[in-house]
């Protein structure tokens, strides 16, 4: 039985620097983790042979 169960991470990091007065930096990092839905008894995929 498939469950519904979905588990979602996601986190973002920015920064700013001013190099100087006519010159600022902006940098981003963004890293998403999206596991696939699962069975709620541990176990993986399974074959149907109709």
């Amino acid at each position: 039985m498939l469950t519904g169960r979905e588990y979602q991470f996601g986190w973002y990091a920015q920064d700013r620097w001013q190099v100087n007065r006519k010159l600022t930096l902006n940098a981003g990092l963004r890293y998403e983790y999206y596991p696939l839905i699962g069975r709620s008894n541990g176990k993986g995929v399974e074959w149907l042979d109709a």
